[in-house]
């Protein structure tokens, strides 16, 4: 009975996890650059996994049943949208722009609004900003290539500003998500390696939602959560009655 009890309690947990990531969907389907979550459900058979979900042998791993929704963001292109906006970067392609964020760490992003700082520097929206690219705030033009190479003007003299590093891993869906679309590496992702990405100046990749997707996904969330609701209130009833009858 408790065993019963605990499997359909991970149902219930496996669907809050996936009601979390629709409702995140939803409500940055509008956001320029946002890459939806989706996952997997898989049978929990081990009690502690690692994070490449392999089993971990120690004394406290024990076989248990159940489920678990295995969250992951998916890498797939969004549409490109004007902006006229010289320092709106958008990659197509399945690449991603390395920046340092403000310990100088590697970070990285599919492109966004960027802007100049007092030292030349381009910054992105989240505070990184890109390494190797210095613009003079006195620049009137400034042009970036498809291969990312970085040009400006001032006085009608133009030079080099430096160039975008353009990456691309094995497993965009391990990235791990820090917020503001930032990404750094997963267990799963694999290590950074050169890319081949397109780049698009003045544009913004919009979200990759698609809310009639994300709206059906919801009620089935919804429906299923109801269903191991309603086992849990059952097998409760019948231990209650139970431990009624060896009274």
């Amino acid at each position: 009975m408790l065993q019963s009890i605990r499997r359909s309690v991970s149902g219930l947990v496996a669907q809050m996890h996936r009601l979390t990531a629709i409702s995140s969907n939803i409500a940055n389907a509008k956001t320029a650059g946002h890459k939806r979550q989706s996952g997997t459900f898989s049978e929990l058979l081990v009690q502690a996994l690692d994070g490449s979900s392999v089993p971990l042998s120690s004394p406290q791993a024990r076989l248990v049943h159940g489920a678990e929704y295995r969250p992951e963001t998916v890498i797939s292109q969004g549409d490109l949208v004007p902006t006229g906006r010289a320092l709106d970067i958008a990659l197509v392609g399945n690449g991603f722009m390395e920046l340092s964020d403000t310990r100088e760490q590697p970070v990285f992003v599919r492109g966004g609004s960027f802007s100049l700082d007092a030292a030349g520097r381009l910054v992105h929206s989240s505070g990184a900003f890109v390494p190797g690219v210095t613009i003079p705030p006195t620049a009137q033009l400034i042009d970036i290539d498809a291969e990312g190479g970085v040009t400006y003007a001032v006085d009608g003299v133009v030079t080099s500003g430096g160039s975008l590093r353009l990456v691309a891993f094995v497993n965009p869906a391990g990235l791990v998500h820090l917020g503001n679309l930032v990404f750094v590496p997963g267990e799963n992702s694999g290590a950074p390696t050169a890319g081949t990405s397109v780049v698009r100046q003045g544009f913004l990749e919009a979200s990759n939602v698609v809310l009639l997707e994300e709206m059906t996904s919801l009620v089935r969330a919804q429906r299923v959560y109801q269903a191991n609701a309603a086992a849990v209130r059952t097998l409760d009833e019948m231990w209650e009655r139970s431990t009624d009858l060896r009274r």
